[in-house]
């Protein structure tokens, strides 16, 4: 929907914590590009801003089918010998959002 509005985009594989699993799962966003920098939003949840709960393993521009397979590669390769661990919590910085960067971009 983002390319047919000529808003480069992309997709971002990694994971993410599940509240309700208690753990970190295999999970798919967009990258939107606001500029200067890709931005992680979540279509299915409709976040504009991604905690760092959301752990970017690979991604892909969709350009063929052939790199979008591989994308999931390293996720596939990880899984059952990831071990996640907080060594420090800073508090949230703000960041520039991409609201600011596209204003026309939400409703």
């Amino acid at each position: 929907m983002l390319r047919s509005h000529r808003i480069p985009s992309r997709i971002a594989a990694g994971i993410v914590w599940n509240e309700g699993h208690s753990c970190f799962l295999p999970y798919v966003w967009t990258e939107v590009w606001g500029g200067n920098a890709w931005y992680p939003v979540d279509a299915v949840t409709g976040k504009m801003e991604l905690p760092p709960l959301y752990v970017k393993m690979s991604g892909a521009d969709l350009s063929g089918s052939a790199e979008t397979a591989r994308m999931f590669a390293p996720l596939m390769k990880s899984m059952d010998q990831l071990v996640i661990s907080v060594a420090e919590s800073d508090p949230p910085q703000k960041k520039s959002s991409l609201i600011e960067k596209l204003p026309n971009f939400a409703p």
